[in-house]
């Protein structure tokens, strides 16, 4: 016996909203067999079947734009009314969903690289091994940098030149590094219940933050990586360069700016068993220089002085000529009760991190961190920064993740057959 079932099949798909009728069969022994659920996939109440195409297109326009005109250009070009097209709210769920299954799938795989390669489920070797040496492949030969110096030196003044000693530092062959721009950034936290009557708009403001590293290799192309913080992203970091194999005969860079918790966290869990490298971003450098001048120097004429001798001395590299500098500014040039003191300390914490940005240029090396800026731009603050915004951390890391992995150009794999796209971007 062949009856049709009471509730009718609900599609969202391409062509529009639509619905049709299930049957079920019950055979003379009694047993059930029915197409909304042998057939098609099971829904559960109020639930629409969602179609591979309809589910990227709305995943593709939500990484793009608000939720609010995505759904509403969404419906118009499959000519559905406000009403009866797939709503707002709806829309928000699935990308949020989808987000966090793609985020957990990511961790997931993580884990399944770890284990065989050897690693511990966090990311880190599971027997000690011995620091890696700098393999000589890996680096610029030592005349093509003493060329780059001659060249730069031939036509600046005396106190303006690079000096021998950066010659002897390491500089990395393109060909054999990969560059990794790593970048936070804070996004407005919902509120569970609102503000409360009387209570100033910014008091107790709590922020989502989310980290988003930018990988480049020059012979491959680029990757990017989000996450909850730069512990998450550095694991799934180092899962994706063992999957493509480049731990061994590659060096590791990182384009930075002075935060910290972020030098912390890449010393903690790469140094000792990965060749690697932190370089201060100069953008960054320039910037703390200009504003801690600011504060303490009597005028923008003066700062802009002292700002002429000092950066250059950093471009440079010389870090003690720059704090000797610093030291010798007249009392009278600072404002009452202030002092350099702060940009001098800044200088001796980021020491290590402060390269000669001129012979670095003068080699065509990266000196700047800006992909990792506009890596974030693209994939949370575009989306989640304008217009007093405030987000779920669920709800802002699921976006980002779906963003990221449009930007990876993953979408397609996702959605046909629930896999993250691990290749390189050109």
């Amino acid at each position: 016996m062949v009856t049709p079932n009471e509730h009718a099949y609900a599609v969202d798909g391409e062509v529009g909203r639509f619905t049709f009728r299930t049957h079920t069969v019950i055979d003379k022994t009694g047993e059930k067999w029915g197409t909304a659920t042998q057939v098609f996939a099971a829904l559960g109440p109020r639930e629409w079947y969602r179609t591979l195409g309809v589910r990227e297109l709305l995943l593709q326009m939500a990484s793009h734009m608000a939720y609010r005109p995505a759904v509403t250009l969404l419906n118009r070009i499959r000519h559905e009314a406000a009403d009866t097209g797939t709503p707002v709210r709806t829309a928000a769920e699935v990308v949020e969903r989808e987000g966090s299954t793609m985020q957990t799938t990511f961790d997931q795989w993580a884990t399944h690289v770890f284990a065989g390669a050897g690693f511990t489920p966090e990311g880190q070797p599971a027997t000690a091994a011995p620091p890696k040496e700098v393999d000589v492949a890996i680096r610029l030969p030592q005349t093509m940098v003493a060329q780059a110096m001659t060249r730069y030196n031939r036509d600046q003044r005396e106190n303006f030149r690079i000096e021998a000693e950066a010659a002897t530092a390491f500089y990395e062959d393109p060909d054999h590094a990969i560059n990794v721009s790593i970048d936070d950034v804070g996004v407005k936290k919902q509120k569970p219940s609102g503000r409360a009557p009387g209570t100033p708009a910014k008091e107790g403001r709590e922020y989502v933050h989310h980290t988003i590293a930018h990988v480049e290799s020059p012979q491959h192309g680029r990757y990017l990586i989000n996450g909850l913080g730069t512990e998450a992203v550095l694991r799934l970091l180092i899962a994706f360069l063992l999957h493509h194999e480049m731990l061994s005969d590659y060096y590791v860079q990182f384009f930075v700016d002075g935060a910290r918790t972020l030098h912390a966290a890449i010393l903690h869990r790469l140094a000792g068993w990965l060749p690697l490298r932190i370089l201060l971003d100069w953008y960054h450098l320039n910037e703390k220089c200009k504003v801690e001048l600011s504060l303490a120097l009597r005028g923008s004429k003066i700062r802009n002085a002292v700002l002429a001798e000092l950066l250059p001395l950093l471009w440079l590299g010389r870090v003690d000529a720059a704090i000797a500098y610093l030291r010798a500014i007249p009392e009278k040039k600072l404002k009452p009760g202030q002092s350099v003191d702060k940009l001098i300390g800044y200088f001796e914490r980021n020491r290590a991190y402060i390269p000669c940005y001129a012979l670095r240029n003068a080699l065509h090396l990266r000196n700047s961190s800006n992909r990792g800026e506009k890596a974030n731009d693209l994939c949370v603050a575009s989306r989640q920064k304008h217009q007093g915004m405030s987000w779920s951390p669920s709800g802002s890391v699921a976006l980002a993740t779906v963003t990221t992995l449009n930007h990876n150009q993953g979408l397609t794999a996702w959605c046909t057959d629930q896999r993250i796209a691990l290749e390189w971007v050109a």
